[in-house]
C-alpha cells in the first residue's frame, strides 16, 4: 500500500468508526423490541414470519464462514475482494443466537414433532426429534459458529482454522438443516436435502458479498473478475443440479411418501419457484456465462443469485407451516424489522474494502 492509499483507508476508517458506534446503538435498541415483540406477541403468523426470517439470514452468515474458510485454504488472492463482506455476515451469528430465542419458546406452534409423536415417523426418529434434543443441538450448533467465526474473522492467514473449522461446519450445518427445515415435515426424508441446502446458501452468501464489495468505495480490482464470476457460476450451476437431482431421484423411484413434499410446494407455491426462482437463476446462469465479465454484468447476476436465493428460501420453508401455505400480515414487518437488524449488524463490522493486491493477474 502506498502513502495516498493508507491516508485514504485512515480517513475511511474515521469516518466508519463513529458510523459503527451509531449502528449498534441503534442496534441494541431495535434488537430489544424484536425480541421483546417474539416474546410477549408469540403468534402462530408471528412465529412462521420470524422463522422464514431467521432461516434466510443464518443461511447467509454460515455460508459466509464456509467461503471465508474455502478462501482461506485456496490462498488469500481469491478470498481478498470479498473477504471484508464475507467476514461481516459472518460476524451476525452472536446476533442469530438472540433472534432464535422467540423460535425456541414457540416450538409447538411451528414444529409438529414439538407438539408429540407424529403419524408415520419411525420411533428412532421420534426420538431424534424431541424438543430437549433439538435445543441442545441447536445451541451447540450457534456455540460452534460463534467460535468458528472468532477463530477465522481475524486479519492473517487462518488454513489451519479453517480446516477445522470445515470440519466443524459441515455436519452442523447439515444438522441444522434437518433440525430447522426438514423436519417441518418429519415424515419426509431426502438424502440429498442437507447438501442442496447448503449449496443455496453458498450461492446466496456470495452474491450478497459480490454485491456489496462492487458498492464499496474502491471495490473489486478488474484483474478478480474472471475468478469471482467463475466462482459465482460454479454454485449458480450446481444450485440449479442439485434440486433437479433430488426431484429426479424422487421421481424415478416412485416413492408416494416422497412426492408430497413436492406437492405440499405445488399447492398454491408453485408460482414461486416455477415462475420467479428457476428462471431468475437461469436468468443469472446466462449472464455469467459470457467470458470476461465487468462489474456491471457481475453486480446482475449477484443481485438475480440473491432473489433466487430468498425466493427459493420461501418455498422450501412457508408450505410447510402447519396453518396452511399462505403468506399473512406479520410478514413484511417481521421480515423487514429482522432484515434491518441483521442489515445494521452487518453494517457496522464491515471493514474498508482491502487495496488492490499487486500481484493479481
Amino acid at each position: 500500500m502506498n502513502g495516498s492509499e493508507a491516508a485514504a483507508g485512515r480517513r475511511h476508517l474515521g469516518v466508519w468508526r463513529p458510523l459503527s458506534r451509531a449502528a449498534l446503538a441503534a442496534l441494541a435498541a431495535l434488537a430489544g423490541l424484536a425480541v421483546a415483540l417474539g416474546l410477549l406477541w408469540p403468534t402462530q403468523a408471528l412465529l412462521e414470519a420470524w422463522l422464514a426470517a431467521f432461516l434466510v439470514l443464518a443461511g447467509l452468515a454460515s455460508a459466509s464462514l464456509g467461503l471465508l474458510m474455502i478462501g482461506h485454504l485456496l490462498g488469500e488472492a481469491w478470498l481478498r475482494p470479498v473477504r471484508g463482506p464475507l467476514e461481516a455476515a459472518a460476524s451476525t451469528v452472536p446476533l442469530l443466537a438472540v433472534l432464535v430465542i422467540p423460535l425456541a419458546i414457540g416450538l409447538e406452534q411451528i414444529y409438529p414433532w414439538a407438539e408429540g409423536p407424529v403419524a408415520g415417523v419411525p420411533p428412532d426418529r421420534q426420538l431424534y426429534f424431541s424438543t430437549p434434543l433439538v435445543l441442545a443441538r441447536g445451541g451447540i450448533i450457534l456455540v460452534v459458529w460463534i467460535g468458528i467465526g472468532f477463530l477465522i474473522s481475524r486479519r492473517g492467514e487462518h488454513a489451519w482454522a479453517s480446516a477445522i473449522g470445515l470440519a466443524l461446519l459441515a455436519p452442523t450445518a447439515a444438522v441444522a438443516a434437518l433440525d430447522w427445515v426438514s423436519s417441518r415435515e418429519p415424515a419426509w426424508w431426502s438424502s440429498v436435502f442437507a447438501f442442496a441446502y447448503a449449496v443455496t446458501q453458498l450461492a446466496g452468501g456470495l452474491a450478497l458479498a459480490l454485491l456489496v464489495a462492487i458498492a464499496q468505495p474502491g471495490h473489486l480490482d478488474p484483474r478478480r473478475f474472471p475468478s469471482l464470476q467463475r466462482a459465482a457460476l460454479t454454485l449458480a450451476l450446481l444450485t440449479l443440479w442439485v434440486w433437479f437431482a433430488q426431484f429426479l431421484i424422487i421421481w424415478m423411484a416412485n416413492l408416494p411418501d416422497e412426492i408430497t413434499w413436492y406437492l405440499a410446494r405445488a399447492d398454491g407455491w408453485l408460482w414461486l419457484e416455477i415462475g420467479l426462482a428457476l428462471p431468475v437463476l437461469l436468468a443469472a446462469i446466462g449472464v455469467l456465462l459470457p467470458p470476461l465479465a465487468g462489474s456491471g454484468r457481475l453486480a446482475v447476476a449477484s443481485a438475480l443469485l440473491l432473489v433466487q436465493y430468498l425466493g427459493h428460501m420461501l418455498w422450501l420453508v412457508r408450505p410447510a407451516s402447519p396453518s396452511g401455505a399462505a403468506l399473512t400480515w406479520a410478514d413484511p414487518p417481521v421480515w423487514l424489522g429482522l432484515g434491518l437488524l441483521w442489515g445494521l449488524w452487518y453494517a457496522a463490522n464491515l471493514r474498508p474494502p482491502a487495496p488492490p493486491d499487486a500481484r493479481a493477474g
